[in-house]
Parts: structure tokens; sequence; C-alpha cells
């Protein structure tokens, strides 16, 4: 076993700088080095996450299955009319060895309100955040927000000051790209409360996992799910979550043929979206064929296209009528520049739609960079609500968008009470179901690997796996 680990050190394929290291829980994230960067500047890599999340606790946390728990604050209560939320902070101190205060934590969340954090363009119906004691802090809402929380507790929400966070685990070093984390209380502990946290592309991670240098690979996505099964592990290893969010295209140019909504929803209604998931062999992948993946906070089901009560020979043919009408109108249909990642899955997915829209005479090149008529969504969501879905494809952030269902999103967050906010939430999903500024495939495929001798890695509808809450053991 030693001579196996020194080989892999040699290699590069594991993080090794002493024997302690071998009881370590050797962690590699799929994507970019894991940086100590501030969030609140701009979207951070998955491996960033991880760290950040490790080192940083928010307000709530996420544990392995997803839940919320406290974080920061120890405990809190919602007020009865669903627009205040009052946190109680526990006692810690930050990395630097001061008191966190209530005052510190309400600042960096004011900060983060309007930053470019991922999650901030979602918060904005906190209408006040306030320090109220040395200890507690107080939330003030527009509207009722019932699922703050799970935004609250994304790795992204962690608090920081100065770039500094409070746990739950310390920063030992970092060398390599590889970071070494410590349980917060135990400046001295041994090598077995030791995290070795890294980022990698995915072959290199894969190849680092089929080696035994790693306990865990995340952060895999639907592109690179052809390199874990060329490593040929148990399938027992190679781990999915049932991952809600946003898996389909939107419209990144100004193209007249995608400004038309017909031709979205002819687009659309064509995807054989059961053969593309057939393709992938993923058990529980699920299709989708709407923008919200379930009733969630809406007084109704989502909003179904109309021709879902189609069979497969109708819709193609209503969706080439439609294709024909605008050729008649504005002449030939230009080739679409489809924009989606690199690997296998990418090409996959790209043979699977070139060969469904070739059938209604629309052509495609693919190209993974530069500029592109569809552009690949591939999002989880950071809580279970209708309204991320909806603002996700805001006007703000995507064009062309539904100007209806954007004043009704509006009047949803300014709702007084959860009735007016549902209400309105159903006639936006109403709008964008019929102006389909999104073309819906699936839900966002996710998968580890997780060995045999790794503990506390959970599936979870968020994706997030906290590594603080791995243990290494001997099987």
């Amino acid at each position: 076993m030693k001579r196996r680990i020194a080989s892999l050190c040699l290699l590069g394929l594991a993080s090794c700088s002493n024997g302690a290291e071998q009881t370590a829980v050797n962690v590699t994230i799929i994507g970019g080095r894991p940086v100590l960067s501030d969030p609140d500047r701009g979207p951070v890599n998955p491996a960033t996450a991880a760290l950040l999340g490790a080192t940083a606790q928010g307000m709530v946390g996420l544990d392995a299955a997803g839940q919320v728990v406290p974080g920061l604050a120890e405990r809190w209560i919602v007020t009865d009319d669903g627009l205040s939320l009052i946190f109680r902070i526990k006692r810690a101190k930050w990395a630097d060895g001061r008191n966190v205060t209530s005052e510190d934590v309400a600042a960096e969340l004011r900060r983060l309100q309007g930053s470019a954090n991922r999650v901030a363009p979602y918060l904005a119906g906190l209408e006040k955040i306030s320090s109220m004691t040395g200890r507690v802090i107080e939330i003030r809402l527009s509207s009722p927000q019932p699922r703050l929380l799970e935004l609250l507790a994304q790795p992204e929400a962690a608090v920081t000051r100065k770039a500094i966070g409070a746990g739950p685990l310390r920063l030992v070093s970092s060398k390599g790209g590889v970071f070494r984390l410590r349980q917060w209380q135990e400046e001295t502990s041994s090598g077995e409360d030791v995290v070795a946290l890294q980022g990698a592309d995915a072959a290199r991670a894969v190849g680092r996992y089929a080696l035994g240098g790693a306990h865990l690979v995340g952060g895999g996505t639907f592109a690179d799910l052809g390199l874990a099964r060329a490593a040929k592990r148990p399938a027992s290893e190679l781990r999915f979550d049932p991952a809600n969010g946003l898996f389909g295209f939107v419209i990144a140019s100004a193209s007249p043929f995608l400004g038309s909504a017909e031709v979205r929803s002819a687009l659309s209604m064509t995807l054989d979206r059961e053969k593309l998931l057939k393709s992938f062999n993923v058990p529980g992948w699920r299709q989708a064929v709407s923008i919200i993946p379930a009733q969630m906070e809406l007084p109704t089901p989502p909003a179904a296209q109309d021709w879902l009560a189609l069979d497969v020979d109708d819709r193609l043919s209503r969706a080439a009528g439609l294709i024909a009408s605008w050729r008649a109108r504005n002449g030939d249909v230009p080739v679409l520049k489809v924009a989606v990642p690199k690997g296998p899955g990418g090409r996959l997915l790209y043979a699977s739609i070139a060969a469904d829209w070739a059938r209604l005479g629309v052509r495609l090149q693919m190209v993974t960079s530069g500029p592109s008529d569809l552009r690949l969504i591939d999002e989880v969501a950071p809580q279970a609500s209708a309204s991320w879905y909806l603002a996700r494809l805001s006007c703000a952030r995507v064009k062309p968008c539904s100007g209806k269902g954007e004043e009704a999103l509006r009047a949803a967050f300014a709702a007084p009470d959860m009735q007016q906010q549902a209400k309105k939430l159903g006639e936006a999903d109403a709008a964008y179901a019929v102006d389909t500024p999104f073309i819906p495939i699936a839900t966002p495929l996710r998968w580890s690997l997780v060995s045999s001798d790794l503990a506390g890695w959970r599936p979870n509808s968020f994706a997030v796996h906290p590594v603080d809450r791995l243990k290494a053991v001997k099987n």
C-alpha cells in the first residue's frame, strides 16, 4: 500500500507530503483549481465553492442529505406573516481569532444582496437586514419567501470577513493546488481529521480515482459521464444526485428565426427527449417539458404545452408546418450555431438534437466557445421554488423573454401574502409557456465517484456535498 501511494504521489495523482496523508479524505472536484476568492465578485467554480463551504459558514448550511441545518445561526424563527426571520448567532470566531458579531454578519449579508454572487439575483425581496443585539439579526422581507433558507444555505452564501471565514474547517496549508483542511477546534489534530481538496479536469480526476488517489470525485456532469464509465469502477461507486434545475437551451443571438415564439415551440416539440436520455443510460434521469419541474408554490401544476396531447407524428407535422410558415414569410432558415460543452456527453447531446431538428430542415453547427445562437443552460436550482425558475429566465437574464410573464413575476415578488404571490407566479408561468423563452430537455445530471472507503456522502437535490461531513473508513 505504501509503495502504491508513493507511486501516485510521483504521478501527481495524490496529494502526499508525509505518512499522515494516507488517512486524509482526498477529494477532487471536476473543474478549475480551488482558490480563496470572494463569491460576491462573481461566479466561482465547483472546487472553490466546496472550499468556501468548508472554511466559511453561512447563516445556515446543508447537511449531507441536502437539508437545511444551523450554521452561524444556532437557531431562528419566522414570524406568522412570513415577513421577518430572526436569527440568533452562535458564539464563533473568525480565522484570525476575533469574535463573530451580528453586525459583522449583517454587514456581509447586505454586501451579498447587491453583489455579483450567484444567489444575489434571487434576494431582491430582502427589504432590510438589521443587527438587533450582539448576537441577533433580523431579516425583513417585502413578500414571503418560504424557501429563503435554502438560498442562504448555498456555499456561495457563506459569510466571510475580508475573505476570512469561521469554519467548520480551518485551512492548514495550500500547495500545488491542494488545500489541506482540519477541524476548526483542533489546531494540532491528526491526519485522520484532514481533508485534502483539489480540482482537476474530468480525465485527470477520474484517473486519480481509478488509481486509488481519491476517495471522492465530485462535480461530474452529462458532458463527462463517459469518462467515469470508462474507468470501469464498480457500478455502486458511480452515484447520481436527484438534482432539480434547468437543463436546456436559451436564445443567445438576435436571430429573427429564433426570435419567433412559434419557431421556438416547434423546436421544443420536435425533440425526442426519451431517446436522448436513454442514450445516456442513467437510471432516474428525468426529461423536462416545462420550465418548472413540479407544482411547488404554484396554485396549480406547471403550465403544460398544448402539443403534449399530440402523438409523435402529429407533433412533427405541426412543427414542420410552423417552420414552413416562417420560411414562406422570411426566406431560408439559417444554420444555427449550438453551444454545448466539450466532452463525450456534449457530442452525444448535439448529435441527438441535430438529428431531431434535421427532420424540420433545420441545420446546426456545434461550437464549444465563441458566439452561438443557442446556448445550453445546465444549472442546479439553489432552492425548491417556482420563483427561482421564472426569475432565472426573466428579461434581466435572457432574451427573448416574456413581457407579460415579467410583469406577473414582478407582481409576485411584491405580493404581501403567499396566496397572492402564488396566483401571480401561476400567471407568470402560463405566460412563459406561451412565449417559450427556454427549450427544456431534462433535469440537470450530476454524478460523483464515491469510494467504499468513504462515509458521509449522500445524494441530494442540490448536488452539494459538504466535505466537512466526509470521513475515511477502512473496510
